[in-house]
């Protein structure tokens, strides 16, 4: 019980420290931080504003072409609806770009916030049509190459010379935000904070009490 209250502990401050380093950074372009850098200047944390590029296209199960895809594929009936298939998919190379420069990112499906929308499921999809029933639709969050994003994390050289890439500022993937405020963001992993802080002390407590009696 305390290992799992100190893993709850461990998340919820890593929620916490996302939180506050956002809701202390300021969008910017992503051609002004690589520019700092090439003046000299040390890793940049913050959010960095670009469009989404690619090393070519995923198609989704309705049908999108995009850089990336996140679907869950629903067969309705009369009286609701049954998922079928989780869907996920992406490019292995996926990068923000500006008008002058650009830095490959640290790429994780789980690490992406985008707005999700309902489509019917197409026949030239990403998912065999054969599996699927002729009223399925599929929930989706997708990135179409040369759509505004944001993306938060370290912005660090490449390995190639006059390379950069974004990882997360702990490390791991960047996130990356599709038509989804980094406000919004800051306030969800605030509350996801408090929830696992919230949980830790709970089963602290269970544990205190279960060794005094």
């Amino acid at each position: 019980m305390l290992a799992a209250a100190a893993v709850f502990a461990a998340r919820a401050t890593r929620f916490r420290r996302r939180s506050d380093v956002l809701a202390s950074s300021v969008p910017s372009a992503i051609e002004g931080a690589v520019d700092a850098m090439q003046r000299g200047a040390g890793p940049v944390v913050g959010i960095f504003s670009g469009r989404i590029g690619a090393d070519g296209e995923v198609m989704s199960p309705a049908g999108v072409r995009c850089a990336f895809y996140d679907a869950t594929v629903r067969r309705k009936f009369a009286l609701g609806s049954r998922i079928v298939a989780l869907a996920r998919d992406s490019r292995p190379l996926l990068w923000i770009r500006g008008e002058r420069a650009h830095a490959r990112l640290a790429f994780s499906a789980r690490d992406v916030h985008a707005a999700e929308e309902e489509r019917r499921v197409s026949a030239s999809g990403g998912l065999r049509r054969e599996r699927l029933a002729n009223e399925a639709v599929s929930r989706e969050r997708v990135g179409r190459i040369g759509e505004s994003c944001f993306v938060f994390g370290r912005l660090e050289r490449g390995d190639a010379p006059g390379s950069y890439v974004i990882a997360g500022v702990d490390g791991g993937p960047a996130t990356l935000l599709v038509g989804v405020s980094h406000a919004a963001l800051r306030r969800e992993w605030a509350a996801r904070s408090w929830a696992y802080f919230g949980a830790a002390a709970i089963l602290t407590a269970l544990a205190a009490s279960l060794l005094a009696s």
